[in-house]
């Protein structure tokens, strides 16, 4: 398994006041290519805000193009990324994220 830390800012029309809710999912599909296993997809932030007059929503995709040439998989059915964690700060008014997924079928 390897870990991959991904860092998004998302930028908000107007400062949070205050976070109501977010999340972080993953969607992916996963390919066989000839030299390895591409996994290609994205992570989606999902989340409501309230800033002084209204609460907004927030939805912001980071794009994902994760190779694993065939010397590095341990076994092609395992192989899968997933958001494992994240952590979230509020910083100048706008969300700062960093967030953990796991490559799993891979070796070290």
């Amino acid at each position: 398994m390897q870990r991959i830390y991904f860092h998004k800012t998302v930028c908000l029309d107007k400062p949070l006041k205050e976070l109501i809710s977010i999340s972080v999912d993953e969607s992916i599909q996963y390919k066989l290519e000839q030299n390895g296993m591409r996994a290609i997809g994205s992570i989606v932030i999902y989340g409501e805000y309230e800033d002084v007059e209204q609460r907004n929503k927030i939805k912001e995709n980071i794009d994902l193009d994760i190779f694993a040439s065939l010397d590095k998989i341990e076994d092609k059915r395992d192989f899968h990324v997933k958001v494992e964690d994240f952590d979230y700060s509020i910083q100048d008014g706008n969300l700062k994220l960093v967030i953990q997924t796991n490559v799993y079928g891979v070796k070290d």
